[in-house]
């Protein structure tokens, strides 16, 4: 224990610059300080873009890729403004990138924008204060306006395209006249281009662009903005590629593309409009925040179709920002094609009297959707926008879905295949409840005669409601360790032969015959799909125990993605985890010797430089781990099975989407996409480690 030190003053607590504090807490503005996090900042850029196509303005927007890790965006907006704003003294472009919580989306008579992606003044902001340089140029009224800032303060370099050179700080605008040439001007005659060299003190140093999802995301907001081109242009590897996006049939050539099965029906089309009222605080001419009633306007654009497998698909957007859990949107779209088809189901007698009535689960099998709203100042819950709350959007959604859906299926021409309709929802509920007569025949029947599971179960003692966990592991060699290493009262273990079968775009039945897939559904103990009961899973938790190599990673993913398709609710309740296991572990000397283990690269170099400093041999040479099945007893208990020690990450629906999109790309029928990527991660034969 060391001696409190009682002497806390006032004179210790900091205040820090709005931009210094993005730099020191990045995680708060762009998600965390790796790829994922540099990547962000270039999306907060593109969004912007967006938005203004979304206003009417720029319909292409281009970005680039340099070979010096810098990226660039041209768009054909209206251009930042750059006149000086009264209530600052500053111009608008330094308000706009340059201030936190500064811009035009926050609402308001004198607001720039009616529905955005953007909504706190903050997302350009914070790319620029992760910035070594963050160059500015606005193409208006034929002129030329330049503001350079670094590490998010104005200023202007000594020269182009290097971020080495003399800056000298300033937030003078420099301007002159456009001199471009006429087709330039007239293909472009407004426009801003932001150049951004992430400062590679604050994201980590081997942090990148993530160059997929980049292409993924520009697909995505070229299918949600009808007639918008997005032009993708790679020039880190010698070689130029370019990607273009641009698509007239917007979201049916949306639906199309990520749609797992054959349509059964035609595509419905919605788009509509509904308004409401609500009170927010708003600025008034004095520059006050007060209360206000304001009346919005909600543009609703839908289209879905069933088709011949069984899954539920549904894409959904926010002012083009993708919901991946739904929300009230989401929610009034369901309702909707659920009252249409049960009423007209009821009215028309299609079902016998004693027949339950369907639910939504049958309603929505094979059904593919995008649900696409866009509302001023929506409401989400968290900071990553992965759910919509806006209470109007659910009731809006409803009505403008329900008046559309229920005029197609009353239309003449619809009626066969509004029927098809209807007799695949009642067989989807008459096979639902078949199916639940016939589980719970088969569990009275196992409760009596005892169920038979896989030989290559070793089980545990203890039952789920007593905390039991199951540990999945790749082959026989890692079982054998773990065996020995566990607690067999809490700890069973299920070893699977290499990699599963890919289930993201497989058939029930294919996965069903796959022996290795089916054993883990049946191990598992709970069902499958949508009749999976989360209360009669056998185990409380289950840990996935992969190497931490390549494979490893891809049978993660697959495993995960079984899961997710076949066993969602152990996702969504929390109780599917992965174990991290160390790459490297070293002995260390001292008064108390003791192993210490570190994840990765970036642990290690910190764990063996904090050793140095504290004066702590080490009693033998750093060792890298080579796998589960070849590690001691005692570090597998250390590392994967004690709960006290282990490290583990508990799987959401965002590692859901990761490794499904690992899948699509790495197994997909995007061969131009795929070779793109192995191209680009591709390592020199004398980097590998052997």
């Amino acid at each position: 224990m060391t001696e409190n030190n009682n002497e806390y003053t006032a004179d210790q607590l900091q205040q820090l610059d709005p931009m210094d504090h993005i730099r020191k807490r990045i995680g708060m503005y762009l998600a965390d300080n790796s790829t994922r996090g540099m990547t962000h900042g270039l999306i907060e850029i593109l969004d912007n873009a967006s938005d203004e196509f979304m206003a009417g303005y720029g319909a292409h927007t281009v970005i680039t890729l340099f070979a010096d890790g810098s990226a660039q965006i041209d768009d054909a907006g209206r251009g930042i403004p750059h006149e000086i704003n009264k209530a600052s003294g500053k111009s608008g472009i330094h308000l706009a990138v340059g201030s936190v919580g500064a811009g035009g989306k926050f609402g308001g008579k004198d607001s720039g924008y009616s529905t955005s992606g953007g909504l706190n003044g903050v997302g350009s902001a914070a790319t620029n204060a992760t910035s070594q340089r963050f160059d500015v140029t606005v193409y208006r009224n034929d002129q030329v306006h330049k503001l350079d800032f670094k590490q998010g303060k104005p200023g202007k370099w000594d020269a182009e395209n290097d971020p080495s050179a003399k800056f000298t700080p300033s937030e003078k605008l420099t301007s002159s006249p456009d001199t471009r040439t006429a087709s330039e001007k007239k293909s472009r005659p407004t426009g801003t281009t932001i150049r951004w060299w992430p400062d590679k003190t604050v994201f980590m140093p081997e942090a990148e662009f993530d160059y997929m999802y980049i292409l993924s995301r520009a697909k995505q907001t070229a299918f949600l903005l009808k007639g918008y081109r997005l032009t993708i242009i790679d020039k880190r590897h010698g070689e130029e590629v370019v990607h273009d996006y641009k698509f007239d049939g917007g979201l049916g050539e949306m639906l199309e593309d990520f749609a797992p099965d054959q349509p059964l029906t035609p595509t419905v089309p919605v788009f509509g409009t509904g308004t409401f009222t609500e009170v927010v605080p708003q600025m008034d001419d004095e520059g006050n925040m007060v209360s206000t009633e304001v009346e919005r306007t909600v543009e609703v654009d839908v289209i879905y179709r069933w088709g011949k497998e069984y899954d539920y698909t549904v894409k959904s957007f926010v002012n083009i920002v993708t919901t991946p859990n739904g929300g009230t949107h989401v929610k009034g779209f369901e309702r909707a094609i659920s009252k249409a088809i049960l009423d007209r189901i009821k009215s028309n007698k299609l079902m016998k009297a004693n027949e339950a009535a369907p639910i939504l689960d049958d309603i929505r099998e094979g059904l593919s959707a995008v649900v696409s709203v866009k509302i001023p100042e929506p409401q989400f819950l968290g900071q990553d926008k992965g759910e919509l709350t806006s209470p109007a959007a659910n009731n809006i959604v409803y009505d403008v879905t329900l008046d559309a859906f229920a005029n197609w299926l009353d239309n003449r021409k619809n009626l066969a295949q509004a029927k098809i309709v209807y007799q695949k929802v009642i067989n989807a509920s008459r096979v639902r409840l078949t199916q639940k007569q016939q589980r719970e025949t088969a569990r009275k029947k196992n409760a009596i005669e005892g169920g038979s599971m896989p030989s290559k179960l070793v089980d545990c003692s203890a039952k789920a409601e007593d905390g039991n966990e199951l540990l999945i592991c790749e082959g026989d060699s890692a079982l054998g360790g773990l065996r020995s290493a566990r607690d067999s009262r809490y700890q069973a273990l299920f070893p699977i032969r290499g990699k599963i079968l890919n289930v993201y775009k497989a058939t029930l039945k294919q996965v069903l015959d796959n022996a290795e897939c089916a054993s883990i559904i049946q191990v598992v103990g709970g069902g499958s799909g949508n009749n999976f009961d989360l209360e009669s899973a056998r185990y409380k938790r289950i840990l996935i125990a992969c190497d931490a190599d390549a494979d490893g990673s891809h049978i993660r993913s697959l495993i995960i993605t079984l899961f997710a398709k076949y066993m969602k609710p152990m996702i969504e309740d929390g109780r599917l985890y992965s174990i991290m296991p160390p790459l490297y572990k070293v002995k260390v000397g001292g008064r108390n010797p003791e192993d210490i283990y570190a994840l990765n690269d970036v642990e290690k170099d910190k764990l063996l430089e904090k050793l140095e400093k504290e004066g702590r041999p080490l009693r033998a040479p750093l060792s890298r781990l080579k796998g589960l099945g070849e590690m001691q007893p005692d570090d597998l208990w250390v590392t994967s099975l004690n709960p006290e020690e282990r490290v583990l990450r508990q799987i959401t629906m965002g590692d859901v989407e990761e490794a499904q999109r690992l899948l699509e790309l790495a197994m997909g029928n995007d061969v131009a996409s795929r070779k793109e990527w192995i191209m680009s991660s591709r390592v020199d034969i004398d980097d590998l480690d052997f």
